[in-house]
């Protein structure tokens, strides 16, 4: 009796982790879209790493609009990184700006990746001014290589 009753619990407790699995559907790379428009940071930015992760080309548009508007340096960062992952030459001139002038060092560093990733010529002037204005050493050197490679 006491091996029955067991077996009825684990079986039971199965039935409800596999519900619980089926009930939850992932989410679509439109809804994801849509969070970047959330007041919620933590699902802007979880939304913005899956979008460039899953290099979706979709949402290069709203992932620029954060890197211009968004007043968080972690959002910004976060967005930065999705537009070095989906690699568009639209997202350039956008990533150049954020090298150039934004103020947080953390943002900086990663528009030079994304630069990196994306590959462009476009970024060789931008690559020139920041190079002149950079105050953090990491940047600057990681611009001096970049540089470098995109002349070649």
């Amino acid at each position: 009796m006491k091996k029955f009753l067991t077996i009825m619990v684990i079986c039971v407790f199965a039935a409800a982790i596999a519900f619980a699995q089926e009930a939850k559907k992932p989410k679509t790379a439109q809804e994801y879209i849509s969070d970047l428009a959330s007041k919620d940071e933590t699902a802007v930015m979880e939304a913005a790493d899956w979008l460039g992760k899953e290099e979706e080309k979709g949402a290069v548009p709203e992932l620029m609009r954060l890197v211009q508007q968004a007043n968080s340096a972690k959002v910004r960062m976060y967005a930065i990184i999705a537009l070095g992952l989906i690699k568009q030459e639209d997202s350039v001139d956008v990533l150049n700006n954020a090298l150039v002038s934004d103020s947080d060092a953390d943002v900086r560093y990663s528009a030079i990746l994304a630069i990196s990733r994306v590959g462009s010529t476009k970024s060789i002037d931008a690559l020139k001014k920041a190079k002149e204005t950079e105050t953090d050493p990491f940047i600057k050197d990681y611009i001096a290589k970049l540089e470098a490679k995109l002349k070649k």
